[in-house]
């Protein structure tokens, strides 16, 4: 099996400049590219040779969304590696953070044909959204240091000040009219680093599951990061969890706002219309 490894050095909190010693171990038959710029990795997925079978990417959801973009209309197997901050979609998949046990594991994995979404004709495969998340999101991509501590620091900076916004929410036939601290998007269940915003997600049952946190008393803060890392978020009382395949959401403001999609933030004006791709991606998964 021909592989292509697409390797983001710099993602996560860690220098991945020497992987290669650990492919070299466990692998033949593959050629290894670093990349040195933001959608490098779109680049290199597009322009992908058809002699390749595979793709191993060793970064966090942000690559990920990257080779994903470019890997949408071909035939070929994914496989990640939690080489990032967060590593959503790696670890929904069981996918080992022992970067050794992953890799030499890989032939073990087992195949499946993952859903893709998209928003605005915008690909994304893990976990993506609008308002607070998406405020946080865009801070982060600011940041030289990327890691856990950082995104929380942000977090419990910005989270008091925030004020939820109105939306209008299509979900198939149901509509909903509320007040959203945030709004996520769900084809896995986690953001990463243990916060599972949507314990029951699966990533090839045709649904997405649309997480909508209505607004609620600050006070609760504490309490919903606590359901959040324990998966049990859709026990806070201000949190509905529907699935759908058609939605639509329009706020309230018409100014232009922020989504993300796998982490990556994105500016956007009037509605949202999110729809699953015709195209699925074949993904290896640990069981």
């Amino acid at each position: 099996m021909k592989t292509k490894i697409i390797v983001n050095p710099i993602s996560g909190t860690q220098n991945h400049r020497n992987i290669h010693k650990i492919f070299e171990k466990y692998l033949k038959d593959y050629e290894i590219v670093y990349t040195e710029y933001q959608n490098h990795a779109f680049e290199i997925s597009k322009n992908l040779n058809k002699k390749f079978d595979r793709v191993i990417v060793a970064g966090g959801d942000g690559t990920v969304n990257e080779c994903i973009r470019g890997l949408i209309d071909k035939d070929i197997i994914l496989a990640t590696l939690p080489c990032g901050s967060g590593n959503g979609f790696s670890l929904h998949n069981n996918i080992d953070t022992n970067l050794d046990n992953a890799i030499k594991n890989l032939s073990s994995y087992k195949e499946i044909k993952s859903d893709v979404w998209t928003i605005n004709g915008n690909p994304f495969i893990n976990v993506s959204g609008l308002g607070f998340d998406a405020l946080i999101a865009n801070s982060f991509s600011k940041l030289k240091n990327r890691g856990f501590s950082s995104y929380i620091k942000l977090v419990l900076k910005n989270i008091i000040a925030y004020k939820p916004q109105e939306y209008n929410i299509e979900i198939d036939n149901e509509e909903i009219n509320t007040d959203a601290f945030f709004i996520a998007f769900a084809n896995a269940s986690e953001y990463g680093n243990g916060a599972i915003i949507s314990p029951k997600s699966k990533i090839n049952d045709g649904l997405l599951d649309i997480v909508i946190v209505n607004k609620f008393n600050k006070l609760l803060i504490p309490k919903l990061i606590f359901f959040i890392f324990k998966k049990r978020i859709h026990k806070f009382k201000k949190v509905i969890i529907k699935q759908g395949k058609m939605i639509r959401i329009t706020p309230k403001s018409k100014e232009s706002f922020l989504v993300h999609l796998d982490g990556e933030p994105k500016k956007i004006s009037g509605s949202l219309d999110i729809r699953i791709s015709k195209r699925k991606m074949k993904v290896l998964i640990n069981e």
